[in-house]
């Protein structure tokens, strides 16, 4: 739940800040700026998806930035790659 005065507060830093949208139609049409918060298969999987719109569609310009908290090390959230070694034993 929101605390009391934070919508409003957004609100105006939205106004403030010209790069800003806050719910606004886009200055451009096509031109969108997005924030993806979470680089795990699900923000992953936006980004990608917001790539092949933009292949897709012609005029249509979304850019997106992934958010991790962890850093880049993290990417893929609590997914994980195993690399097998050679050992038969070890794939059992």
């Amino acid at each position: 739940m929101w605390k009391q005065g934070v919508e409003q507060e957004l609100r105006q830093i939205a106004a403030n800040e010209r790069r800003l949208t806050f719910g606004k139609a886009p200055e451009e049409h096509g031109v969108f700026k997005v924030g993806i918060v979470g680089s795990g298969v699900s923000g992953l999987f936006t980004a990608m998806l917001i790539d092949k719109l933009n292949e897709r569609f012609k005029g249509l310009n979304i850019s997106h930035d992934l958010l991790e908290a962890t850093g880049p090390s993290l990417l893929g959230g609590r997914l994980y790659t195993h690399r097998f070694t050679e050992n038969p034993l070890e794939h059992q």
